[in-house]
Formats: structure tokens, C-alpha cells, sequence
């Protein structure tokens, strides 16, 4: 029941059978503020759409799962990060026999796991980009956690983008955002060593 679509993708297929039209969203990661990028504002406003959608949802009692969706442009690095912060970690490539070929990834939500989930993305939201509308107490335990998974994620990312920059001869176009990625890890380290003060 494994799909292997290259070292990096691997899932099972049977999870998302029974996704269809009725118990899929699809979230716009395409959204963003030009004169504040990386600001968090973007990632706000989806998970504010993603909490409205999974509680109206969920609120009918034969509905036991939802899947969340996107679809982007191979290259397209902000939206695949966009969709990797809420957690669509599964993906596969669509090759279009016209047009530009896409890239669609997916996740899973059982009604079980919607309030720990939509807790953890509020949690994430608050601890990386300081939105806490509804001033949720989290522990430096549980900051210190995203933190780290956070640096983890963007090493592996940077190693990603560093390892297609020299498979391609001549393919520049990762190396600025390789640049953000370090200044990134830099800025989380310093957090980090905020709250172990």
C-alpha cells in the first residue's frame, strides 16, 4: 500500500481514497502581502479559513474525515511552504498534456484529530509568527519543540534546494531563497536561546 514518488515522497495510497469533491478543500497558498513577505500574515488568514472550514465541517456527525488540498507550480517554493506548514506533506506530480505541469499535495484530517490539529497550527502560528488572537497559553516546552522542528525543516530544505541547484548546471534561481533559508535558522536559533534564558 506504499507509493514511492521519488526519496522524498513516500505515502500510502489507501489513505486517500475516499477523498472527493465533498470533504476536500483547497487552500489558496497563493495569498500574500508583496510589501511584507515572510510576515506570517498569509499563513493567518488560511488558517483562519482552514478552522471556519473544519468546524462548520464537522459540525454534520456523519462527516469522519477532510482532506486538504493544493495544487502549484513545481518551482513555485513559497506555495510548497505555504502547504508544508499545515501539514500537506503528501504529494505527487501531475504531468498535463497541456499547460504548466503541477504539483499536488494532501493531507488527511480524521474528525478525531481536527481540535489537536487545529490547536498545533495556532501553537505554530503564535510561537513563529507571533499571531495569538485568542492569547493561547503554550508552554516553552512546547515553543522550544516547534523551534527545533522548524530549524529541521528548513536545513532539509536548504540541503534540497542546494542539492537541485548542483544536479542542474547553470540553475540559479534557489540561491536567494537558499540565502532566506539561512537567515532563517539563524533568527530561530536566536529564539531558541530566548526562551532557554
Amino acid at each position: 500500500h506504499l507509493i514511492v514518488y521519488d526519496e522524498n515522497t513516500v505515502f500510502e495510497k489507501h489513505k486517500y481514497f475516499s477523498a472527493n469533491p465533498q470533504n476536500s478543500i483547497e487552500i489558496d497558498t497563493y495569498i500574500t502581502d508583496p510589501d511584507q513577505r515572510s510576515c506570517g500574515k498569509a499563513r493567518a488568514l488560511v488558517y483562519e479559513g482552514i478552522k471556519k472550514h473544519i468546524s462548520d465541517f464537522f459540525e454534520n456527525p456523519e462527516n469522519e474525515e477532510i482532506f486538504l488540498c493544493s495544487t502549484l507550480h513545481r518551482d513555485n517554493v513559497s506555495s510548497k511552504y505555504v502547504s508544508e506548514f499545515f501539514g500537506l506533506k503528501d504529494n505527487l506530480f501531475v504531468n498535463r498534456r497541456s499547460g504548466r505541469d503541477r504539483e499536488v499535495h494532501i493531507t488527511r484530517i480524521k474528525r478525531s484529530e481536527a481540535q489537536e490539529y487545529l490547536r498545533h497550527m495556532a501553537e505554530k502560528l503564535a510561537v513563529l509568527y507571533r499571531y495569538n488572537p485568542d492569547n493561547i497559553e503554550i508552554s516553552n516546552e512546547s515553543k522550544e519543540k516547534i523551534i527545533h522542528d522548524q530549524i529541521k525543516y528548513e536545513k532539509a530544505e536548504f540541503h534540497r534546494l542546494n542539492k537541485a541547484r548542483h544536479r542542474i548546471t547553470g540553475y540559479k534561481p534557489n540561491v536567494p531563497v537558499m540565502y532566506k533559508k539561512i537567515k532563517k535558522i539563524k533568527q530561530l536559533k536566536k529564539n531558541l536561546d530566548e526562551i532557554s534564558r
